[in-house]
């Protein structure tokens, strides 16, 4: 199974189409989760089709904001268990396997907003009753070797991803690719780039898939790179 997030910033921009009509056809991906596609239900519909993908669900965009989408390829054994404001929640059943949960999360860019955001997640990430991974545009960093440029990192940047690998026991699976998933001001003598996307799995999970890889893209035709896993079974 191969898989591809991205957060495009908006499908409407011919460079973003462009771009996930080549990654997603000439990769080969089986599901796909894209972020902020700024586009309503039937642009959706039209877009997962023209791509090539059976099924899908989204969460239709508030005016030019938000947008997300997970779509996959017939023979995907993937249903949605719920839907959030800003993600999914997935199962996956495998032949002569247990079933898994898939979260397809977009983290709150805003502040204010992100203590409540990650109690929420750590609360239905601990109370999963199977195997599970999470991954999206998280909008946090771990540590100060996930940023470069901009103001100086402080601790309180990485506590809530610290948090909540320390209280779901979760497992960051690192990535093979360029380090940093986002950028801020590209080209200029200012620029910030961060490390804002992941996948985060259960242990349970990487026992079950020890061959599971994470590859980072270069960054294209937004300011978040597309990215992908893998497993190898």
């Amino acid at each position: 199974m191969r898989c591809l997030a991205w957060n495009c910033r908006g499908l409407r921009r011919p460079a973003a189409e462009r771009a996930i009509k080549r990654l997603s056809q000439g990769e080969g991906f089986d599901v796909i989760y894209l972020m902020e596609t700024k586009v309503d239900e039937e642009s959706m519909y039209a877009i997962t089709t023209k791509l090539g993908f059976q099924e899908y669900r989204d969460i239709s965009s508030m005016g030019m904001a938000g947008g997300f989408c997970v779509a996959w390829r017939k023979g995907i054994k993937l249903s949605i268990r719920n839907k959030f404001n800003s993600g999914f929640e997935c199962r996956i059943e495998e032949d002569h396997k247990e079933p898994w949960t898939l979260f397809c999360i977009y983290g709150t860019p805003y502040g204010r907003e992100k203590g409540a955001f990650w109690r929420w997640l750590t609360y239905i990430v601990c109370n999963c009753d199977t195997r599970w991974m999470v991954w999206g545009d998280l909008n946090v960093i771990l540590n100060d070797e996930e940023k470069k440029g901009g103001r100086e990192f402080h601790n309180r940047e990485g506590a809530h991803l610290q948090n909540f690998l320390l209280e779901t026991r979760g497992v960051d699976l690192g990535f093979s690719g360029p380090k940093f998933t986002w950028v801020k001001s590209r080209g200029s003598h200012n620029s910030v780039r961060k490390r804002l996307d992941r996948a985060v799995a259960c242990a349970h999970w990487c026992l079950s898939f020890p061959e599971a890889s994470v590859v980072h893209h270069p960054i294209m035709a937004s300011d978040h790179a597309p990215w992908f896993w893998i497993l190898n079974q």
